[in-house]
């Protein structure tokens, strides 16, 4: 747990300038957890609950309930799909807004589902910047988004028209960060013996690898030197993972950003869209 809470802190200072804060929805009041590994109790809404951002006609509001609270989220399903393969997908430090709304957008147009996750809803971050630049704060609030991302994805298979046993994770930065330390550990601290997730998708996302026997197939993806997490952290996850016999696709954007932004990404949706075909058994391209 202290390895994982150190590594999201590195979000705090690196993730900082490429953090997107402006287009969040508004952040519900409630009581923060007192201590790292205490669950959060009795977090309710107060006041009206602002609507989620429109992100695409395919998609609606689906909140699900976690430690006695609600939690916002959007599913997006494809056109007239059944049973279709299903991504949890979190945003980084600065919420909603970045490169994972785009993907929870997009993915359905190509037979995913999205389930796009507002996990700082029960733990409202510290200022305008979301959670970027909040070292101690990170630490005490990851188990209870552990725990966060543990319902979803229960939620996610509960839902009709979704496959169950296709359910996986894609994670932006600090949201990569909480996906990797879910798939590895779930929603505690002991090490599980296999993954929740069926397969796993990491954009700019830091080396925490210290369980790696429990993770499914993994897509690693860098936006190289310019990335604010650097490439060499995604190189070292690659091979941990082939080294414990993981199948593992590791794509790095020459001369990217920590943003994902135009060409990088298109390739971004490239690869993801390519891995998916392989390890969830997605469709053909449309």
């Amino acid at each position: 747990l202290a390895r994982r809470e150190q590594l999201a802190g590195g979000f705090d200072t690196r993730h900082g300038p490429d953090a997107t804060a402006d287009g969040t929805f508004p952040r519900d009041d409630a009581r923060a957890a007192r201590r790292p590994r205490r669950r959060a109790r009795g977090l309710g809404w107060r006041g009206l609950v602002a609507a989620l951002p429109a992100i695409s006609p395919l998609c609606h509001r689906a909140d699900f309930p976690s430690q006695g609270g609600m939690v916002r989220a959007a599913l997006c399903r494809p056109a007239g799909s059944a049973e279709a393969p299903a991504l949890v997908v979190l945003h980084g430090c600065g919420g909603i807004g970045g490169i994972d709304e785009v993907l929870a957008r997009d993915l359905p147009a190509h037979g995913v589902a999205t389930f796009y996750v507002d996990y700082f809803g029960l733990m409202p971050p510290p200022g305008r910047r979301g959670f970027c630049g909040a070292a101690g704060r990170i630490g005490r609030a990851f188990p209870v988004w552990q725990q966060i991302v543990v319902d979803a994805t229960a939620a996610l298979r509960r839902t009709p028209g979704i496959d169950p046993a296709r359910v996986g994770a894609l994670g932006w930065s600090m949201g990569g960060g909480l996906a990797l330390a879910t798939a590895q550990y779930g929603a505690g601290g002991t090490p599980l013996r296999r993954s929740p997730f069926r397969v796993l998708v990491l954009l700019s996302t830091y080396d925490d690898s210290s369980n790696a026997r429990a993770m499914p197939p993994t897509l690693v993806l860098s936006g190289g030197r310019r990335d604010a997490v650097p490439e060499s952290d995604a190189i070292g996850l690659s091979r941990a993972l082939r080294r414990a016999g993981v199948p593992v696709v590791l794509h790095v954007y020459p001369g990217g950003t920590h943003a994902w932004k135009g060409a990088q990404r298109v390739a971004a949706e490239r690869w993801t869209l390519a891995f998916l075909r392989r390890y969830l058994s997605l469709g053909a391209p449309r």
